[in-house]
């Protein structure tokens, strides 16, 4: 998991974290960072085409801008770029899907 500092300032505690981790996978839920990669299958697309593309496996809560500093709750119609940190609330054992997704390279 990449972490920005925006985000991270969100669990910075360690405990903090471990409980809000603990939480999430009760309910059978994970966090993660994704950082959108030039030319990954994230760039270029709103949160609502990659939401919709991934069939309720996650949802996007937050996107730091690159360069920003700034985790914001983004709107349906907010396109991602490359370089912003794309926080994702999903199902348990999908992060490294993610991290597959937001690097992979378009056809």
């Amino acid at each position: 998991m990449i972490l920005f500092p925006a985000i991270a300032g969100v669990i910075q505690y360690s405990e903090r974290r471990r409980q809000m981790e603990l939480d999430f996978r009760t309910l059978g839920l994970e966090i993660a960072i994704v950082v959108a990669a030039e030319g990954s299958a994230f760039t270029g697309l709103t949160v609502e085409e990659i939401e919709r593309q991934a069939e309720g496996t996650f949802f996007i809560v937050a996107i730091e801008q690159a360069g920003t500093g700034a985790a914001d709750r983004p709107l349906p119609t907010t396109c991602i770029k490359p370089g912003d940190g794309v926080t994702i609330l999903c199902r348990s054992g999908r992060p490294n899907l993610l991290n597959n997704l937001a690097s992979r390279q378009r056809a």
